[in-house]
């Protein structure tokens, strides 16, 4: 076997053996994983590295906009951890057993620090600090404090939103999304019409139906 299928058929034991009985799943046979909770997902991705190896790459992705595509919405590089780069296969699967036995238990530090919309809210605000801002942030934290019932904070992100020069298509999508979340909000008739969003988002990645109360989280 060349060293690439080694190391692969290596991360995704290891990745196997630490992530699938904490409750993850595998994205087809991608080295991506997905821990589930609804209106969020946990993504893990073990990055392949320019040569034979893995970054580790964790974070979150939000439901409430509907997009067919993963994609980290607060956290990503985990830095700390750093890269493992593959030489042999004793040498390696060691190394790959670690990645993912951290890997697995910052997934299960943010499953506890999203229970609860406080909660929720204070770790992502954290993590959206740490990147530019762009329309994506305040959308997300717009919803944050939406969701705690900060309606006034909610609207001045949503604002904020609105006013940003991005002009991409992508951009515009998300503003036309945001006005019409707005004229919800006016009628407060939002929490339905998220929730739709949510199944229609879940539906657009082929994930499985699940009951999702918003007014719970």
């Amino acid at each position: 076997m060349s060293s690439t299928g080694s190391h692969n058929k290596i991360i995704n034991a290891a990745a196997r053996m630490a992530l699938k009985p904490a409750g993850a799943i595998r994205k087809g046979q991608s080295r991506l994983w997905l821990d589930d909770n609804g209106w969020y997902i946990t993504l893990i991705e073990f990055q392949p590295s320019s040569s034979p190896g893995s970054l580790l790459n964790i974070g979150v992705q939000f439901m409430w906009y509907p997009k067919d595509a993963y994609a980290f919405d607060a956290g990503y590089r985990q830095q700390d951890i750093g890269s493992i780069r593959y030489r042999n296969d004793d040498q390696f699967t060691p190394q790959a057993q670690a990645m993912a036995e951290a890997a697995r238990d910052r997934m299960l530090v943010i499953r506890q620090q999203m229970q609860g919309i406080t909660s929720a809210s204070t770790y992502i605000h954290g993590l959206l600090a740490e990147n530019p801002v762009t329309v994506w942030t305040y959308l997300h934290q717009g919803m944050l404090h939406l969701l705690q019932g900060h309606t006034d904070e909610a609207l001045s992100r949503f604002r904020q939103l609105l006013a940003e020069p991005d002009s991409w298509e992508w951009a515009l999508a998300v503003k036309t999304h945001t006005q019409e979340l707005m004229l919800h909000i006016q009628h407060q008739r939002h929490l339905p019409w998220l929730t739709e969003i949510v199944q229609q988002s879940r539906a657009l990645k082929k994930l499985p139906e699940r009951v999702i109360d918003l007014s719970t989280i």
